[in-house]
């Protein structure tokens, strides 16, 4: 106990804040989100605070549980395009 691990220090290393990977992604950007209870929820709602500021940025889901922050935000005016592979009622 007490020694950190190579692949757990990269993973701290890399790790950032929903906002802060929100505004890496741009207009015409491709975002696949986990599958299943896996989806990055936090992200999702970083991204639909994004909608104003973006355009064509289609998103990728597998059974998003619930309603995606994106899909509703983008229902609209096209800027986020919610693909999701299986819909379903939540996890």
């Amino acid at each position: 106990m007490g020694h950190s691990s190579p692949i757990i220090e990269q993973y701290q290393r890399k790790l950032v804040s929903a906002e802060k990977a929100a505004r890496i992604v741009k207009p015409g950007d491709w975002v696949d989100y986990g599958a299943f209870c896996a989806a990055p929820r936090t992200l999702d709602k970083a991204l639909a605070d994004r909608v104003d500021e973006l355009e064509n940025v289609n998103i990728r889901a597998v059974a998003f549980p619930g309603k995606a922050a994106v899909a509703l935000a983008g229902r609209t005016n096209k800027k986020l395009i919610y693909n999701n592979w299986h819909f379903s009622s939540g996890c």
